[in-house]
């Protein structure tokens, strides 16, 4: 019993000298990367799932107001969540690595535009919830007709799941484009 106690300090000790000689203090957490978990597809998955059930919602919210209490939701009422769909569009094509450049806000400069273009897509992403509020708030204090509720909170739902989800998706390839080296 003792060596064999003994045989697993010496191990336990080794496997610790290993780390320190990595550059890492022992027991550290690695990174998901570095354990091989591809970050990237997981964060895709994650954010596509939000961009669903965003879309999900709102549609259930129409479905529901209309199958039950007879209520067509106004056409204006899609407007949130195009606008943030567009965000998203917007701010996921975008290669993240043109807006390293420190250069000025010049119609020549490559990370000017970039800046404008990020700066532009997240207008419309904070226009699409702010938007979404506003029905919410419209619908509460006034209501349109009975069982409009849900319809405005499930635009307000819709904005908040997709804005998740583009920034989830950023985060997620920003996470690949760091491990890859480019």
């Amino acid at each position: 019993r003792r060596s064999t106690r003994t045989s697993r300090l010496n191990a336990l000790s080794l496997w610790r000298a290993r780390k320190r000689r990595d550059g890492r203090a022992a027991g550290s957490m690695s990174t998901l990367a570095e354990r091989g978990i591809p970050v990237a597809s997981i964060g895709s998955l994650l954010a596509g799932l939000l961009f669903g059930v965003g879309w999900y919602v709102w549609i259930d919210g129409c479905a529901w107001a209309s199958h039950v209490h007879g209520y067509n939701v106004n056409g204006a009422y899609w407007v949130p969540g195009l606008l943030q769909t567009l965000s998203l569009v917007m701010v996921n094509v975008l290669n993240w690595g043109m807006l390293s450049d420190d250069a000025a806000f010049d119609t020549e400069s490559s990370a000017a535009i970039a800046k404008c273009w990020v700066f532009s897509a997240f207008v419309v992403a904070f226009s699409g919830v702010i938007g979404a509020v506003w029905i919410m708030v419209n619908e509460n204090n006034i209501p349109s007709g009975e069982g409009s509720m849900w319809p405005a909170v499930a635009g307000l739902l819709q904005n908040v799941f997709i804005f998740l989800g583009s920034l989830v998706f950023r985060f997620a390839r920003m996470q690949q484009t760091e491990s890859n080296g480019f």
